[in-house]
Formats: C-alpha cells, sequence, structure tokens
C-alpha cells in the first residue's frame, strides 16, 4: 500500500524485515559494547514495552550495544547513535 507519494507500507514481520536490512545490533540498557562496527548495520531500537517473545527471537543472535547506564528517550539514543557512527 502506498501510504502516501514515496512511502511504502508491507505487512512483514520482524524476522523477514531484518533478513532484508544490514545485520541488525539492539540498543539496550544491558547491552555489551559501547562502539558501533562499521556501517551498513540496522540499529533497533526498542520502546517503553519489553521485546516480544517473536521479537526476542528475530534478534537472538543480534549484538546488543548500550549507549550508557541511563535510560534515555528513543530520539535521543538516535542523536547519539548518528554521533557515534558519525566517527566510524
Amino acid at each position: 500500500v502506498e501510504a502516501s507519494p514515496g512511502v511504502t507500507l508491507h505487512r512483514i514481520g520482524l524476522a523477514e524485515l531484518l533478513a532484508r536490512l544490514p545485520p541488525a545490533m539492539l540498543l539496550d540498557e544491558a547491552g555489551d559494547a559501547e562502539t558501533f562496527p562499521e556501517p551498513p548495520l540496522t540499529l533497533v531500537l526498542g520502546d517503553d514495552r519489553d521485546l516480544t517473545e517473536e521479537e526476542r527471537s528475530a534478534l537472538a543472535d543480534a549484538p546488543r550495544i548500550s549507549l550508557g547506564d541511563r535510560s534515555l528517550l528513543s530520539s535521543a539514543c538516535i542523536t547519539l547513535a548518528h554521533h557515534a557512527l558519525d566517527g566510524a
């Protein structure tokens, strides 16, 4: 479905979406790494809810990266991730 000019919506699951994209990394407060690998990569952000079992399964092999020890708004995470990737 074309939602607006140039924007197309597809109904697929997370696992299928991740299979079509560069390798995924999950931004996670409890993540191990604090440095980003070289692009291209797919950053997955959460929301105020925990991952579902299906989402956990789809991201089981994805490395988890932390942006620090504090909970941040998704918009701040995106800004920090872009800053880190600009230095890569």
